[in-house]
Parts: structure tokens; C-alpha cells; sequence
């Protein structure tokens, strides 16, 4: 990879943060707004995902949509993940070609690590 180029987690991040913004900054944060705000970045990555071409299923997306909302942040001091409980998919139920996609692509970002060590345990497997 070149030095500048953009990596696909940057523009999906860069893509998430200017339109969670643009369409919710300056609302209240309900529990109304918050599930609004979720299912925007869920809408958002499967857009993304569907414009690439990188498949997942409808698990994985979630997956990743979660990831991203559980570490927005409300201030500089506070994440949505300290303000709310999400049932989310697991790691383990996604399929191994998934995992593999989803560390390539995000193996450098906050949620590499989690990525990387299931990806491990499922190879010694």
C-alpha cells in the first residue's frame, strides 16, 4: 500500500462520523435517538459493504455496525457503549471467510484485536 492512500476502514469511519453528525447533532440522546442512530450506522456499513465488493451476511454487518456505534463517542468523555446494553452477534458465529475479510480489512483499527485472536483460535482449531 502507498503512503496517503486511503484504507477502507478510514472511509467507512470517514463516512460514519459525517453522517451520524450531519443528521443527529444537536439532538437529545433518548433511547429513541440512540436506536435511530444505530440503525443508521447499521444502514450505513451495509451500504458501504454492498457497494464494495466485499460480501457478508446480514450477521457480520451487524457485527461491524455494532462495533462502530459501541465506540461512538457522546463527548470527550463518555461513549454510547457506556450508555446502552446491545444484543449483538458474536465473533463465533460468523464464518471463517467472514473473519478473514473483516481482520484484513480492520485488523489495524480498535477492533483488530478481537479479530486477530478469534481468527487464531479458529485456525489451531
Amino acid at each position: 500500500m502507498s503512503e496517503g492512500r486511503i484504507r477502507f476502514h478510514q472511509l467507512l469511519e470517514l463516512h460514519l462520523v459525517s453522517t451520524i453528525k450531519k443528521k443527529f447533532l444537536g439532538q437529545a440522546l433518548t433511547p429513541a435517538t440512540l436506536r435511530e442512530v444505530r440503525d443508521e450506522v447499521v444502514s450505513i456499513v451495509g451500504g458501504v459493504f454492498e457497494k464494495s465488493h466485499h460480501r457478508l451476511s446480514p450477521e457480520a454487518i451487524s457485527w461491524v455496525a455494532n462495533q462502530h456505534f459501541k465506540r461512538m463517542r457522546v463527548n470527550d468523555q463518555q461513549s454510547i457503549n457506556d450508555l446502552v446494553v446491545i444484543n449483538e452477534h458474536k465473533l463465533s458465529e460468523l464464518s471463517f471467510s467472514e473473519l478473514e475479510l473483516l481482520k484484513n480489512l480492520f485488523g489495524e483499527t480498535a477492533i483488530g484485536p478481537e479479530l486477530t485472536t478469534e481468527y487464531q483460535r479458529r485456525s489451531q482449531a
